[in-house]
């Protein structure tokens, strides 16, 4: 790849939307930009990052894997718009394309992939000269995977993914999909001080719609409708939760950070991967994390991925949600106190 000196194009879905994160901070300047849409496939926050800080990382995934995922072409004229994963191509080198490797963890959580594109508007296609283009995109690998569910990003994380699509001036049934995303937050609180879910703070009144006001107190776990969302401030949290929180991040942080030195010790400046061996102990780690997370902190504390502080909108057909009546919503009235943020670069 390093030895072909002509342009590719790369898909950025994630916080690299932003070009203070992909020029500024990764030093990568594109030769130029789109907007594109990348039919069949969705975004997913199955990657693992840090429980009760950062618990999960963008990737993409075929829609497939979801059903009832319309693959429509033109997401804004979809009745549910966004769903098909849009984004950044930029036009970059080669060589940048090894420096985004090495920037993503050295094919530790991603591969790189070759994806079909489409312009999302005209003056994107004539930037890409032409409605179609091939595109590179980072997808993660099966073995840094969590599903069923998958865990939420923290707000921090999805803040960078809004500023970079609003910067790329993203259609505006895009902005909505992502603005009402569900996300974690351990603090649960508003700057008034009232105690709001993670999943409130994400997603806006049409997450409730399609229940009565008795409907949404009971499957919500609510006790009042509030200024367009589901009013948790009578949810309760697990005794010790922050205190199961800051020593769970106390230990583990330390050592993915030394995973992640590790991880940049060894990187290859051909291909900007690491060598089989170093992703195998990486992947063992992050693996020996949550493994901790989900069998000895969570079952005490409450878990920090966000599965308790997520809400699932109703079907279409308005009835309620199969995955509401699974879970009853009685996870909900778990909590995790106070987050404390660590920059994860998976």
């Amino acid at each position: 790849m390093a030895g072909d000196e002509t342009p590719v194009w790369y898909f950025a879905y994630g916080s690299n939307m932003s070009s203070d994160k992909f020029s500024n901070r990764r030093g990568i300047h594109p030769l130029a930009s789109a907007r594109i849409l990348v039919p069949g496939w969705r975004l997913t926050f199955e990657v693992p990052g840090m429980p009760y800080s950062e618990p999960g990382m963008s990737s993409i995934a075929p829609i497939d894997r979801v059903p009832h995922v319309p693959t429509a072409r033109d997401p804004e004229k979809s009745p549910e718009a966004g769903v098909v994963v849009q984004g950044r191509a930029y036009l970059i080198t080669p060589l940048q394309l090894v420096q985004v490797v090495k920037s993503e963890g050295g094919g530790i959580a991603y591969k790189m992939e070759k994806l079909h594109g489409e312009a999302v508007g005209p003056e994107d296609e004539a930037q890409l000269g032409g409605r179609c283009v091939d595109v590179f995109a980072l997808v993660n690998v099966p073995a840094m995977s969590r599903e069923n569910p998958e865990p939420l990003p923290s707000k921090r994380y999805k803040g960078l993914l809004l500023d970079g699509a609003r910067e790329a001036v993203m259609p505006e049934a895009y902005m909505e999909f992502l603005r009402t995303l569900p996300q974690y937050d351990a603090t649960w609180r508003d700057e008034d001080g009232t105690a709001r879910t993670g999943c409130e703070r994400g997603r806006d009144y049409k997450a409730c719609s399609g229940y009565s006001d008795l409907e949404k107190g009971a499957v919500y776990g609510t006790t009042a409708l509030d200024d367009g969302v589901c009013d948790m401030s009578m949810s309760r949290s697990k005794p010790g939760a922050k205190l199961g929180a800051l020593i769970f991040l106390a230990i583990f942080t330390p050592l993915l950070s030394s995973m992640e030195k590790l991880c940049y010790m060894f990187i290859r400046p051909t291909d900007g991967e690491c060598p089989r061996w170093v992703k195998v102990v990486v992947r063992w780690v992050v693996w020996w994390i949550w493994f901790c997370h989900d069998v000895g902190f969570a079952p005490i504390f409450g878990p920090g991925d966000g599965r308790d502080q997520r809400c699932e909108p109703p079907a279409a057909t308005g009835e309620r949600s199969p995955l509401l009546a699974s879970r009853n919503c009685e996870q909900m009235e778990t909590a995790v106190h106070e987050r404390a943020e660590e920059t994860l670069v998976w």
